[in-house]
């Protein structure tokens, strides 16, 4: 029996020998996995950033969109009033002043969301900006009223339907009339 406690504790002097050379191998390795542990945790945080950013965008996205789809109603409300003053329907004010409120409370509310129309009409005409639907072609006597004879070529002098933007990022383009 004692030759066993012998080579038990010559196995674990041995043991402990071996130890002692792999412990800065060992270092090495578990600050390798450290330096993964961090890398991983870093490219998780940054993911985690790039999926908020996504999310505020097709946000944007889904709200132009939305915007979009009820811009053709502030136009049809908007043509609604045109035709009851060109019909003498303003008679009817009751009427005409709800279509006005609630054109006010539809423009109100794309205010509020950071959307606004934009000016065209007697603005040099911008293809980013606008579609041109149709020409003038205006007589010589449709000079500008500025004194300098300057005539309407390529600006714009009717719009068909406005144009509205959200910051810098056109979300309907106008449809205008060019002047030649």
């Amino acid at each position: 029996m004692p030759k066993k406690e012998e080579k038990s504790s010559f196995a674990k002097a041995s043991d402990d020998k071996q130890n002692i050379k792999d412990e800065p191998q060992k270092r090495d390795e578990l600050q390798e996995w450290k330096n993964l542990a961090l890398r991983m945790k870093a490219d998780y945080e940054n993911r985690e950033r790039e999926i908020a950013k996504e999310k505020t965008a097709l946000r944007g996205l889904v709200e132009e969109n939305l915007i979009c789809d009820f811009l053709p109603v502030l136009d049809n409300l908007n043509s609604a009033l045109v035709q009851c003053a060109e019909s003498n329907l303003a008679h009817n004010g009751s009427w005409v002043e709800g279509v006005n409120l609630v054109r006010k409370q539809f423009e109100d509310l794309l205010r509020q969301r950071g959307v606004e129309k934009m000016e065209l009409l007697g603005t040099e005409f911008d293809p980013s900006l606008a579609e041109a639907v149709d020409r003038s072609f205006a007589s010589s006597s449709a000079k500008a009223t500025d004194g300098t004879g300057a005539s309407d070529g390529n600006k714009v002098v009717k719009v068909i339907i406005d144009g509205y933007k959200k910051g810098e990022r056109i979300i309907r383009p106008g449809r205008v009339i060019v002047g030649e």
